[in-house]
């Protein structure tokens, strides 16, 4: 029974070659794309659960309240925290600070590398038991001098060379440190990458010294992670976290139990990291739990559009099959056995769309990575139970869309077919309402993406408040030995053939690093509000073309502008934006100029900052974030805050682009000849903030097309049927109207052999 069961189904396919290739196309398409989608979902979901116990690993983060009207979070924590909750919390295991830093050098023999960093304790391996290639995880970071390499970097310093015991110069002679460990690279899906790990606290000059001051509480260089004893819940350890750090605050913080306290601290645990939605320097990007979910939703709307085009297409043709189940009734065949027929022809299309699906999605895996931007593994022909998942979902696919039409066909009395041709096939209204739905949907994943297109070229076209074109950012090569080259790197520079001008700043235009303070009203100095610092050179504003709304901005021949002497002999001007003026508590934000602000990052200092400008509310961070109070400061050029700059931006002229970045390689070459350059435009970078935005809309653009493809082809389909069916109406007709003029013209004495109609 079986047998003939299939050996029916295949013929039937086969007799019927557009409609069998219509829906095995459609749903192979969807196959493969909700394939592709489950793949990306679960690679987002796997997160660093690939680490031992990371059920017990979270990573502190901080609320920092400034005593403003808003508090600022930070997925980081001041460096004091880490020892405090050693110490007073005997649930943590360990604590370790995980610090990214920008590219520093590695030399080995008369070879240079630029490498990125990550600076750890060294308990750092008692958290994350990393798989250790080479040397021993417990000792690898005890000395201060050590080094950890990922194979891969070993292999690209080394070769085949081994490793283990070799010495790097560090930042052109910085440090020297020796190769103790190697460990295997790190998965794609881990939240952080690590290229090297060094000892933290063997890096005092660029770290600082740890302590419990106020300028340590306030300073969040990086993550901090704790590790808990089995057992121990965690929702308890984040209750306890503030009340153990307050008696270690330094007096000038601790405020009355009414208020906020100064830090708060939570617990956010390792799998939930990758999810949360971040960019920090050294961290991987997520796109957030939001955009999984809405991934989720696309790949689960396509697969139900095929089902939708695969039961409306097979609801059609069973009516042209009505004299076959008739036929089959007469010769005794129950209803049960006809819709076992139907919904195993059913199974088999599912079946081998399927197959062919998955041949698909595996050879767009490499393309639909690059479109997601995520290292995904399609590894379904290894991996038993994703084939049982497979399968099951084609079951349930090739069930739901065809019991349905199986339940209509056995449904059909046989003394009512000879009239199909007339009447109007059973379940028309369902299908008439699944072909407008297919279309609603499919019109609808459209404008989706006219809307996130929309909204990609309003951000790419937005007006940042200063001109990013042709200006190239480089970073500061780091170390004392190197600061002083470095200020005057950059006053040659800006007189070099090609360059405009140049300046320097703590923080990159569009970079995630930023300095917070408070300031007071001027209605009511008990209130303050919370600023963002920014400190630049006296250039900053004329090389990124930012001009004043009132006032003034620093110029680079007024030395007076730059913030000279400290504590009450401390002087300088300061520059703001609208925003700030306004929050301030001014009138308007002329009103400002000429106020005289206390220090803002010491709120004991007296007020001898005088406000010289305002300018416009810049966008200095995505567009995604909203425009916060602003202050700019400008250091002296011998104050050690102007040799630290971290970067350094050059204005190249437009109509000399070739020769303006030759001479920022020359200069650099002869001023820093052991270390590499690194520069970027600053354009390219701001575009980098929104890949997630441009691979959002590229999906969607996907998924629409997918959609409409799989709408087009069921209309067509439908379109057939249809007009067979209509084609016998019409033969039909044009019988019986044949027969009728016969009868006519017999009767009125014409012969029957000079009648004729054309047919």
């Amino acid at each position: 029974m079986w047998k003939n069961y299939f050996i029916t189904a295949v013929r039937f396919l086969l007799r019927n070659k557009s409609f069998t290739i219509i829906n095995i196309a459609g749903l192979a398409v969807a196959f493969a794309v909700g394939i592709l989608v489950l793949s990306y979902v679960r690679h987002e979901l796997s997160f660093d659960r690939w680490i031992p116990d990371h059920e017990r690993i979270a990573r502190v983060e901080t609320t920092i309240s400034l005593g403003g009207s808003r508090s600022v979070k930070s997925r980081g924590a001041p460096d004091p925290a880490k020892s405090v909750f050693e110490e007073n919390l005997p649930e943590v295991m360990a604590a370790t600070r995980y610090s990214p830093s920008a590219s520093h050098s590695l030399r080995l023999g008369n070879r240079i590398f630029n490498q990125y960093l990550a600076f750890v304790d060294p308990s750092f391996f008692d958290i994350f038991a990393m798989p250790f290639l080479e040397g021993d995880r417990a000792s690898a970071l005890s000395d201060p001098d050590s080094i950890v390499l990922t194979e891969s970097t070993a292999q690209k310093l080394f070769g085949d060379d081994s490793a283990m015991g070799r010495v790097l110069i560090l930042d052109n002679g910085a440090r020297s440190v020796r190769v103790t460990g190697i460990i295997a690279d790190m998965p794609a899906n881990s939240h952080f990458h690590i290229s090297q790990g060094i000892g933290i606290e063997a890096l005092v000059p660029h770290m600082g010294i740890i302590s419990y001051g106020a300028d340590q509480w306030g300073s969040i260089s990086g993550p901090l992670y704790i590790k808990l004893k089995p057992g121990t819940n965690m929702a308890d350890i984040e209750q306890r976290l503030d009340d153990v750090v307050a008696p270690h605050f330094p007096e000038q913080l601790v405020r009355p139990k009414d208020v906020a306290p100064f830090l708060s601290f939570h617990l956010r645990p390792l799998a939930d990291i990758h999810l949360a939605g971040e960019l920090i320097p050294g961290l991987n990007l997520s796109y957030g739990l939001s955009t999984v979910i809405g991934f989720a939703l696309v790949g689960l709307v396509i697969l139900t559009l095929a089902t939708v085009n695969f039961t409306n297409l097979s609801l059609a043709r069973s009516l042209q099959r009505a004299q076959e189940v008739a036929l089959r009734k007469v010769m005794g065949a129950g209803r049960g056995q006809i819709a076992v027929q139907f919904l195993g022809e059913s199974l088999l299309v599912t079946c081998l769309a399927l197959i062919i699906g998955v041949i698909i999605a595996d050879l767009l895996e490499p393309f639909f990575s690059s479109l997601v931007g995520a290292e995904l593994e399609f590894s379904f022909w290894t991996e038993p139970l994703q084939i049982l998942a497979a399968l099951a979902l084609g079951a349930i696919i090739g069930i739901v869309g065809g019991i349905y039409p199986a339940l209509v066909a056995s449904n059909y009395r046989p003394a009512r077919l000879i009239h199909a041709v007339k009447e109007r096939a059973p379940g028309h209204r369902i299908r008439a309402v699944l072909t407008v739905l297919q279309f609603s949907v499919a019109i609808c994943l459209v404008a989706c993406t006219v809307i996130v297109y929309t909204q990609i070229q309003h951000i790419r076209s937005a007006d940042l408040g200063y001109v990013p074109d042709e200006v190239v950012v480089m970073s500061n090569p780091g170390g004392d030995e190197f600061a002083e080259r470095f200020v005057s790197f950059v006053d040659m520079l800006a007189r070099q053939p090609g360059i405009v001008s140049t300046a320097s700043a703590m923080n990159e235009p569009s970079g995630p690093s930023r300095t917070m303070s408070s300031m007071p009203l001027v209605t009511n100095p008990e209130e303050r509000i919370n600023v963002d610092m920014q400190s630049v050179s006296r250039s900053f504003f004329e090389t990124l073309e930012i001009g004043p709304l009132y006032g003034r901005v620093f110029e680079p021949g007024r030395p007076d502008d730059s913030i000279r002497g400290e504590g009450e002999n401390r002087q300088g001007a300061l520059v703001i934006n609208e925003s700030a003026a306004l929050s301030l508590g001014f009138d308007s934000a002329e009103a400002a100029l000429g106020d005289i602000r206390p220090w803002p990052v010491d709120e004991f200092d007296s007020p001898n900052l005088e406000i010289i400008g305002v300018v416009p509310d810049i966008n200095l961070r995505s567009l995604k974030d909203p425009v916060e109070p602003t202050f700019f400061l400008s250091y002296d050029e011998e104050a050690p805050q102007h040799r630290e700059a971290w970067k350094l931006l050059a204005r190249i002229d437009p109509n000399q682009r070739e020769t303006g970045l030759a001479s920022i390689d020359r200069l650099w070459t002869e001023m820093f000849p052991d270390q590499p350059i690194e520069r970027g435009f600053l354009d390219t970078a701001i575009a980098a903030q929104y890949d997630g935005e441009d691979r959002r809309a590229r999906a969607f653009g996907l998924a629409s097309a997918t959609a409409i493809f799989i709408a087009a082809i069921g209309l067509y389909g439908m379109a057939g049927i249809t007009l067979f069916s209509e084609s016998m109406k019409w033969l039909c007709a044009r019988f019986w109207g044949r027969v009728f003029a016969i009868s006519c013209r017999s009767c009125f004495g014409n012969s029957p052999s000079r009648c004729w109609l054309p047919i």
